[in-house]
């Protein structure tokens, strides 16, 4: 019996499985996401893949990802594979880069959100009331910080431990709705200011936010797709 080799890593969401390289077979157990496998056989699109436990299967090829490392496996099965996985999250790109764009939101709360007004100005001191009323002065309650904050602690929960893509994605949305509505809200105070201008008043923190924000949705679109 030949030694097992990872080749391949199972991409985030998981695969489909089937006993022969048949579209019409019925098709076998749900491969969990970021389990490393042994591709031993390719027909096309298909790929022939091998688990350290000898248990195999044919699963489309195109959607495997080259693994750097290797990790030993569990039967795939419910609940396999989801486990915190330092060196599988080094190894994937698309967590890499969702948790890059977590942090950098996480950033963006204390770098500065106004300029152009003779002080410095982060989310901690902008009252969430402002989100839905740009009249508001209120200087208590919860601050846009706090509320991404959460977000980013959030993002980085779900994608370290492989939670379902579309988790992530509205949690990536959500971080580019508040900073976003910050921005309207912001253009509707300065409408009835002559000459004001948007972007003489957006600071860094508002786009480092919406990066941010945005790297989280395309990150999945960063993962290889072709072997």
């Amino acid at each position: 019996m030949m030694p097992f080799t990872p080749t391949h890593r199972v991409p985030a969401g998981g695969m489909d499985s089937w006993p022969r390289p048949d579209a019409q077979a019925p098709r076998g157990p749900r491969i969990n996401e970021a389990l490393v496998v042994q591709s031993t056989d390719r027909l096309g699109d298909w790929a022939k893949v091998v688990f350290d436990n000898g248990w195999s299967a044919w699963v489309d090829g195109r959607l495997l990802e080259p693994v750097l490392g290797t990790r030993k496996n569990t039967t795939p099965g419910p609940g396999s594979g989801r486990a915190f996985d330092l060196a599988a999250i080094r190894s994937d790109r698309t967590r890499v880069a969702g948790l890059g764009g977590a942090l950098l939101v996480a950033l963006a709360t204390v770098l500065p959100w106004l300029r152009g007004t003779g002080q410095s100005v982060n989310s901690y001191d902008v009252r969430a009331k402002v989100l839905i009323d740009y009249k508001s002065n209120a200087t208590s309650g919860l601050t846009i910080g706090v509320i991404l904050l959460l977000l980013s602690a959030a993002l980085v929960v779900a994608i370290a431990v492989g939670r379902k893509e579309r988790l992530t994605q509205w949690l990536g949305v959500a971080t580019i709705g508040v900073p976003g509505l910050y921005v309207v809200q912001l253009q509707r105070a300065l409408s009835n200011v002559p000459g004001a201008g948007i972007t003489d008043f957006i600071g860094i923190g508002i786009l480092a936010a919406v990066a941010g924000g945005a790297l989280v949705l395309i990150a999945p679109r960063l993962t290889e797709k072709s072997v």
